[in-house]
């Protein structure tokens, strides 16, 4: 039964899962005008003496708990109303909790965080997953997803989502298994170095698994340590060298001579105890390659990731009308440099039966294709800058499109990259 309620009796719910109750002025108005159409849903604060007072046919004089009707409340505050209308329900935390989260999911009143935090309290009073999902709809796999951004640094989460992340942008997350990297990551979601930081994170944990992969064998015959004060270097073996297996080469005294081994981030060094001379600290030249072959090793990982960056845009592209004219300019332009089509990577982009592709889109991936390629570089084989017109032309493209280009694209692009050789 719908009944009028002093509205400074009505308090809003402590666990409300939607924090922001956004822009009220112009709901404000309008119940101004017109009153409330739909009635809010409250619970009494003292349920059993609600229920005692009913019983005896006696008035409760208690407060309530607002659970459906939030904003309504609040613009009618700001309206000046006096009372408002509500249905008084009798329901325990987990069923009020549960009611808001339905209530505003259907809505899609909450943010992916308020959606978060209000199914890691419907787990903490007792549902599971299967429960939620057939309380609100959703998958059991979306909900598990929801709650494993609470994981992120919530701060960093929610300008993410003020930024305009997207559930796309937080499920690329999952490809990262470290916490804090996906933290470093997700400063950047909504911004266009947000693909390339995603990447760096990636190449860092194939990193961090190899150090470990090769840590493991040099522990078979070296002891581990912290610091190489008193140590002299034996060898050094760098993550950015050749070596598919990951070898660590046991030395050939190693059975007599006391070995240890010490993992950096980004190699693992064999060491001694120094001879009576002062151990030299750990140099990039102590490694099978120079610093500067190094680089050109790291400069081509960087333009091999810029390449995928691309691909996966066009794969990803959906075709406009107002692209139209864009793409043919393209395609006249990529025809007069004698561009030729690449069909393993034509293959990848529209897959072996592109039948259903649009013919607008078969004509902008084909092109693309056709000019663009895995080694395609700003720098020479001996790592210095160098201007390439087909890549430029590429990114002007794809940027009038939609494409967004990292800062580091821009440097390679540009010659300021910090890996290009110095003349």
């Amino acid at each position: 039964m719908i009944q009028n309620i002093n509205i400074n009796r009505l308090l809003p719910h402590s666990n409300n899962p939607r924090k922001d109750l956004g822009e009220l002025t112009e709901l404000a108005d309008n119940i101004r005008i017109n009153g409330i159409y739909q009635n809010l849903t409250v619970v009494p604060v003292d349920a059993a003496l609600y229920q005692k007072k009913i019983a005896s046919k006696k008035a409760y004089t208690g407060d309530y708990v607002i659970v459906i009707g939030h904003r309504r409340h609040a613009a009618a505050k700001m309206a000046a109303l006096s009372e408002v209308p509500c249905v008084v329900a009798l329901m325990d935390e987990k069923t009020q909790l549960s009611t808001m989260m339905c209530e505003n999911i259907q809505r899609s009143d909450l943010t992916l965080y308020e959606q978060a935090q209000g199914f890691q309290l419907m787990l903490d009073l007792g549902e599971t997953t299967s429960s939620i999902s057939e309380l609100t709809g959703l998958s059991k796999t979306t909900i598990s997803k929801r709650v494993k951004l609470l994981a992120l640094d919530s701060e960093e989460f929610q300008k993410a989502e003020e930024r305009g992340a997207t559930l796309d942008d937080f499920a690329k997350l999952d490809k990262i298994k470290d916490v804090s990297l996906k933290n470093e990551v997700l400063e950047h979601i909504g911004t266009n170095n947000f693909n390339w930081k995603l990447g760096n994170a990636l190449d860092k944990e194939k990193r961090l698994q190899k150090i470990a992969r090769m840590a493991e064998k040099a522990r078979l015959f070296s002891e581990e340590i912290k610091d190489t004060d008193g140590y002299e270097y034996h060898e050094s073996i760098g993550v950015y060298q050749e070596n598919p297996e990951d070898k660590i080469n046991k030395p050939a005294d190693a059975d007599t001579v006391k070995y240890y081994f010490i993992a950096t981030d980004s190699m693992v060094s064999i060491l001694k105890k120094a001879s009576g001379k002062k151990a030299e600290p750990a140099k990039v030249e102590n490694t099978k390659q120079s610093r500067h072959e190094q680089n050109i090793v790291k400069l081509k990982e960087l333009e091999k990731r810029a390449f995928e960056l691309r691909l996966e845009f066009v794969k990803n592209y959906a075709f406009k009308k107002e692209h139209l004219s864009e793409i043919i300019a393209f395609a006249v332009r990529a025809l007069y440099l004698g561009a030729e089509v690449n069909e393993s990577i034509i293959t990848s982009v529209l897959g072996e039966d592109n039948r259903k592709a649009k013919p607008e889109y078969i004509l902008m991936a084909t092109t693309y294709c056709a000019l663009d390629y895995t080694n395609n570089s700003y720098s020479t084989f001996s790592g210095k800058y160098t201007d390439e017109e087909s890549l430029n032309l590429i990114y002007s493209f794809i940027e009038t499109v939609g494409y967004q280009m990292s800062d580091v694209e821009k440097q390679l692009q540009d010659g300021t990259h910090e890996l290009y050789a110095n003349e």
